[in-house]
């Protein structure tokens, strides 16, 4: 089988996420041909192959540092993770896309899966975009809120 992982953020950026990312990725590669998609930034190559894992980074701007990302870099990491899914579209067929994180993977991971036509399977690590959305004035009171909670809880079900 082959696997496309989305995360923007992969080892040696980022904090768990990413690790439980690679975690997955390393046992699956022993079985499977597994690539991840994610960021490129503070030097990092754009291609690598750790642990039996083909690691495809694009670069996103405005990170300075390796265990947290900042705004600017999630945001720049939508459009050019779609560039990166269209670029892997070129030359590789997958079985299934894995993506981490809502934001701001899950609209990759839901490119990747409807180019290739396959299963996208969304894993949410923490419940931050829960607070998120349940803390906001505007977005977690009212209609917004009760819709945005609800598509939620039918997500992680």
């Amino acid at each position: 089988m082959k696997i496309l992982f989305c995360n923007y953020e992969y080892p040696p950026l980022g904090g768990g996420g990413g690790v439980i990312t690679a975690s997955l990725a390393e046992e699956l590669a022993k079985r499977h041909n597994v690539v991840v998609l994610t960021s490129q930034a503070l030097g990092l190559p754009s291609e690598s192959i750790e642990s039996g894992v083909r690691i495809v980074r694009v670069p996103v701007f405005f990170r300075r540092r390796r265990e947290s990302a900042n705004f600017p870099s999630m945001l720049a990491y939508l459009p050019l993770g779609v560039l990166g899914v269209r670029k892997l579209r070129r030359k590789e067929n997958f079985d299934i896309v894995n993506t981490h994180f809502v934001l701001p993977t899950g609209p990759v991971g839901q490119v990747a899966a409807r180019m290739w036509g396959i299963p996208n399977v969304l894993s949410v690590h923490e419940e931050t975009f829960m607070i998120l959305v349940s803390d906001h004035p505007l977005i977690g009171t009212g209609f917004c809120g009760t819709l945005l909670n609800t598509s939620y809880l039918r997500l992680i079900r």
